[in-house]
């Protein structure tokens, strides 16, 4: 007698057909995605809690902000697989960068070198993201803060570019 349950590939194809396999993100890719969403709530919770002054608002604040700071560290640790994960991991790093040079205040030397490493980070995100067209777009769509400042690191490294050039024939 013929068993009239499905085949499991029977089962498999036909969940295919109704939930097509998305593109699988590099896990880089997906925690910068990952990392906006969390920031898109904080900051839609801090707007309705200076609205409402409502303590639900206050708890959904501090909870994502708490996610939102202590989710950037592992984030130094992913190793990239692509070119558009080496930009996302150099734009977020340079985003942090323009931190540093507060924290060092009380340090002239500190505050200097704070500086010149955000410097080059956002050269080096510059680069990287015109070495790679098509990255930034991707990168907003994931993370929009992350790509506005991805496409502000490239836009002031092409300003850097055009005047060093002026200063080398000028």
């Amino acid at each position: 007698m013929a068993d009239a349950t499905p085949a499991r590939s029977d089962a498999a194809s036909r969940d295919e057909e109704l939930h097509p396999a998305e593109k699988q993100e590099t896990p880089i890719a997906a925690f910068a995605s990952l990392i906006g969403e969390v920031e898109e709530t904080f900051c839609l919770a801090d707007r309705l809690y200076h609205m409402r002054k409502q303590s639900a608002f206050r708890a959904v604040h501090d909870i994502t902000y708490t996610a939102f700071c202590d989710s950037a560290w592992p984030m130094f640790d992913m190793i990239p697989e692509d070119d558009r994960d080496l930009v996302i991991l150099a734009g977020f790093t340079s985003m942090y960068a323009e931190q540093l040079e507060d924290i060092a205040q009380q340090d002239a030397h500190a505050q200097r070198l704070a500086k010149s490493i955000y410097a080059a980070l956002i050269t080096i995100t510059g680069v990287l993201a015109r070495r790679s067209p098509g990255c930034t777009e991707a990168i907003g769509l994931l993370w929009g803060d992350l790509g506005r400042s991805i496409q502000r690191d490239v836009m002031a490294t092409e300003i850097r570019r055009a005047d060093m050039e002026a200063l080398r024939h000028g």
